[in-house]
């Protein structure tokens, strides 16, 4: 015996199921006819993996105008098995034969609505044109946001935009509105001229309101002296020099502006430097382009023993000389057993290497211990007994800048941060000495040959600071 199995017939889309029997499909939806965005003509949309030429070449018109292959799809003419068959093709070979098949150039492309929610991909040019030449067709912002591959909202704003603006380009953001009046930022750069150590913090509280609270954050300050070119900076440590040191040391530049670099070649330099076994740190001083050399952005120094070790050493433009430690503080009489049993014998060397007419200087500064009596005396001594080929250079007090030894002594402590710290100060010294007898003969060339450029420089500043 058959058994039919019994079906209602529903009269409305509300109608209730029969319970056990069928479930319940839900409100029907009436399907739209005619025209949409996935089936613009109406028609059937083509499913067929065999293109013809004239499909191939408007297939790959389609890919070259930057359309993506989404859009491609939805615009029905070509099915998505074609599009992710032909499109990989199109783009690697650049060709229109459809016949045969390679496994290493056919890629099957997954498309998917799917987006990365970390980024927030900006329209471009075409796709901004797009929304506009889809809106003025007729088609709804979901048909158009499908379309494109973007959100409703994005494309209600864009249009919106273009119907208020008539444009489609994007706006440059205003920003936030300035927490400073005009009269305050002259302010805070007129404080800061003032005294140029103050830091943004110590401003900040001079700037306050009515009620005695800061108007601004220190943040604030920092950008609005950046604005005016008032940038923070380590202040260069320069001598104290009065105004005999500056008329002395214009006037010997003036003396020495003609000279050469064969002439400086002839100098055998000297001086005394001290490295601690863990350096100090400097505090910042705020300040324009080049006025690195202002007296209101600079540390004075005075002539002080300084540093863990003390060591002398001298050198000319062919190399270095020796470098002797010295213990404790040095003494007039120390410095003249430096002088005997160490800088004398290198001018020995030099001038015995050197045909008699040639002539050579030895230069130290004006410190005290190099101006002593019982030094006077003794290279009063060898000058006489050198017969003019021998000769003390003149040198003007508190002029360190005119030595190009301290451009040594300065590249020895650099190359020394990069080193591990030494445990005591007989390895700070032995690592010193290393850096010594290590340093390149062309940076020693280098330094002599910027003697007529330091010169200058004093010259410039009429006695004042140089860069060196």
């Amino acid at each position: 015996m058959k058994i039919f199995k019994w079906k209602r017939r529903r009269r409305g889309s509300t109608s209730p199921p029969l319970p056990g029997v069928e479930t319940n499909p839900g409100p029907g939806r009436a399907k739209r006819k005619g025209p949409s965005l996935e089936n613009p003509a109406g028609t059937k949309r083509a499913n067929r993996d065999f293109l013809s030429e004239q499909d191939k070449e408007e297939l790959q018109t389609l890919i070259e105008s930057g359309r993506s292959l989404r859009s491609i799809i939805n615009d029905g003419k070509f099915s998505k098995k074609v599009v992710t068959r032909w499109a990989p093709r199109l783009k690697q070979n650049n060709e229109l034969d459809g016949k045969g098949k390679t496994e290493n150039v056919i890629k099957k492309t997954k498309i998917s609505n799917k987006k990365d929610p970390r980024a927030v991909p900006k329209l471009s040019t075409y796709e901004r044109g797009e929304i506009r030449g889809c809106y003025k067709c007729g088609l709804r912002p979901s048909a158009v946001a499908a379309r494109v591959g973007c959100s409703r909202n994005t494309v209600v704003r864009w249009v919106t935009g273009w119907i208020k603006e008539g444009t489609l380009e994007r706006k440059s953001g205003s920003g936030r509105t300035r927490a400073t009046l005009p009269g305050d930022d002259r302010l805070m750069k007129i404080t800061s001229i003032k005294d140029r150590f103050l830091t943004a913090v110590d401003i900040a509280g001079m700037i306050t309101d009515a009620k005695g609270q800061p108007k601004v954050t220190a943040r604030t300050i920092r950008n609005r002296l950046r604005e005016f070119g008032l940038f923070s900076r380590r202040p260069r440590k320069k001598p104290l020099l009065t105004k005999k040191q500056r008329k002395a040391r214009y006037e010997w530049a003036k003396a020495h502006k003609d000279w050469g670099v064969e002439d400086w070649k002839k100098v055998v330099f000297s001086d005394e430097a001290g490295f601690q076994l863990f350096p100090g740190k400097t505090p910042y001083v705020r300040r324009r382009e080049g006025e690195s050399l202002d007296d209101a952005c600079l540390i004075p120094t005075v002539k002080h023993g300084g540093g863990s070790i003390l060591v002398w050493g001298c050198f000319n433009a062919a190399g270095v000389g020796v470098l002797k430690r010295i213990e404790g503080t040095i003494t007039g009489e120390a410095y003249r057993q430096i002088l005997i049993h160490h800088a004398m014998p290198e001018m020995k060397k030099l001038l015995e290497a050197e045909p008699e007419h040639v002539a050579w200087l030895f230069q130290h500064d004006n410190a005290p211990p190099h101006r002593a009596n019982p030094v006077k005396r003794y290279l009063d001594t060898k000058v006489a007994d050198w017969g003019g080929r021998l000769n003390v250079l003149p040198w003007p007090s508190q002029s360190p800048d005119l030595n190009p030894i301290e451009s040594v002594w300065a590249y020895i402590k650099k190359n020394l941060k990069n080193r591990t710290k030494p445990s005591n100060l007989d390895e700070l010294f032995q690592r010193v000495l290393e850096e010594w007898e290590g340093t390149p003969a062309r940076i020693l060339a280098n330094m002599v040959e910027s003697m007529p450029d330091r010169v200058a420089a004093v010259l410039k500043s009429r006695g004042g600071h140089s860069k060196y």
